[in-house]
């Protein structure tokens, strides 16, 4: 199947909305080179290690982000508001899920850490 038509048949799912933004193509492709880069060097475990070790990055990122909302507008309107502890043993949790991929694979989190400072300084400065 080629290009244009996974385009025009994805376009016609009513849920599907495809990345148009300059930033989607560059993640997407920069994803698309490092899985290639590690599937043809035959290290799947790495690729693994790394992808999982980003997500735990991210979702305890937005735990954080929203124990800050929390702390910082508590009169927010929240459709579930579970117990402070929930988000807390989340937080404890992932962290030690970070922390031993880290000591486990310390190349992938390398490249990580460098990614996302990366990632940071340029959302920075295109930001200004």
């Amino acid at each position: 199947m080629s290009r244009r038509s996974m385009h025009h048949c994805m376009q016609n799912i009513p849920f599907v909305h495809l990345p148009t933004d300059i930033c989607s193509r560059y993640s997407n492709l920069l994803t698309a080179i490092l899985s290639l880069l590690y599937i043809l060097t035959g290290s799947f475990r790495a690729l693994l290690t790394f992808v999982g070790m980003a997500m735990w990055v991210f979702y305890v990122s937005t735990v954080v982000g929203l124990l800050i909302l929390r702390r910082r507008e508590p009169q927010l309107e929240r459709p579930y508001r579970p117990t402070i502890i929930l988000p807390i043993t989340f937080v404890f949790a992932g962290t030690l899920v970070i922390v031993r991929s880290a000591m486990f694979a310390p190349m992938q989190s390398g490249l990580l850490a460098g990614l996302l400072v990366l990632g940071t300084v340029i959302g920075r400065l295109r930001g200004r």
